[in-house]
């Protein structure tokens, strides 16, 4: 929805839809867990030894997916499938949701959800956070200093959602100062604009950075999309309410 804000097509009367939890989300949850892997079983300290010409075994800090907590920001479509992942790893989940008022145990996958205004107590108790919030003016910067400081030494922040949503000049200051462990973007502040990555993304060995291509790879991508459209072609005809309408005030 962070394309069209600002369009034509936002402030016209035409009803928006979205592929909401249909388009990639297994593919997008597997390039968490994949992410959350890479760090968990130090092989991000292995990329830098073989950079740098290095091989010992001093450097690793391995720990297990099993008992570790997977924070999730924004308990939608695709948050809820990295939940179900994680839980199938013997994670631990929580995740904030907008629309939550109070914290509710065991909902949609994860076993707290809490208020979009806890994001401190989801950081504070997260081995890794990801990110799958929608881009709105509540979210642009939302990950930054507060947030990292709130962070465990050892934790890895993960970014399916936009670059935006992160102040990487916070991020930086926080993964050279060894405040986090690292983090594992697939988005960066810029991307939607068409600028390139900042060097030091590409720079710091305790950043892994890919280029938006978290969704490929799912052969059944096309076929839950035509479904979608059907369903909802069928309810337009009908008269009835459509899925996944955008609410353009909350801005997805």
């Amino acid at each position: 929805m962070s394309n069209l804000a600002g369009s034509d097509l936002w402030t016209s009367p035409v009803i928006l839809t979205t592929s909401r939890g249909v388009v990639g989300a297994t593919a997008i949850a597997e390039y968490v867990m994949a992410a959350a892997s890479h760090f968990a079983r130090g092989l991000q300290e292995g990329t830098r030894q073989k950079r740098d010409g290095v091989f010992t075994t001093d450097g690793y800090e391995l720990i297990s997916l099993r008992g570790a907590t997977m924070g999730i920001l924004g308990l939608g479509g695709i948050g809820q499938e990295v939940a179900r992942l994680s839980r199938a790893a013997g994670m631990r989940v929580i995740a904030t949701r907008h629309s939550a008022r109070a914290p509710a145990t065991d909902t949609d996958g994860a076993d707290l959800v809490l208020p979009a205004d806890r994001i401190l107590q989801l950081a504070a108790e997260s081995d890794f956070l990801a990110v799958c919030s929608q881009l709105t003016p509540e979210t642009r910067g939302l990950v930054g200093d507060r947030v990292f400081a709130a962070m465990k030494p050892g934790a890895v922040l993960i970014n399916i959602a936009r670059g935006e949503e992160v102040d990487e000049d916070a991020l930086i200051a926080a993964v050279t100062a060894g405040c986090i462990r690292g983090a594992a973007l697939d988005v960066y502040d810029g991307e939607l604009a068409g600028r390139p990555p900042r060097a030091e993304l590409l720079d710091l060995p305790q950043i892994l950075l890919t280029p938006h291509i978290s969704a490929r790879g799912d052969p059944g991508l096309a076929e839950p999309v035509r479904r979608l459209f059907a369903e909802n072609l069928r309810r337009f005809l009908d008269g009835r309410p459509l899925l996944n309408v955008v609410d353009r005030d909350r801005g997805y």
